[in-house]
């Protein structure tokens, strides 16, 4: 939950940086929103697509994945 809100205010200050407007406030939003960004390299992309997934009911992820280093890569590269 944390590394979706921080790659959330990551993605909100490089898209105001940019002059884009946000479509949304809400890091899951924001996430949903910058896997279309062109200029976004794929492995933030991925990163982005890996910190919108849902849980299951024993709070695991369904793949492997790292998502407090994949928010790290987001905030960095963003």
């Amino acid at each position: 939950m944390c590394a979706r809100r921080a790659a959330g205010i990551a993605i909100r200050d490089y898209l105001t940086r940019k002059g884009t407007r946000l479509p949304s406030r809400s890091a899951h939003d924001l996430l949903n929103f910058i896997k279309e960004e062109t200029l976004l390299p794929p492995d933030l992309k991925l990163a982005a697509d890996h910190l919108t997934l849902r849980v299951t009911e024993e709070f695991k992820l369904l793949i492997n994945a790292d998502l407090i280093a994949e928010s790290k890569a987001l905030c960095i590269g963003c």
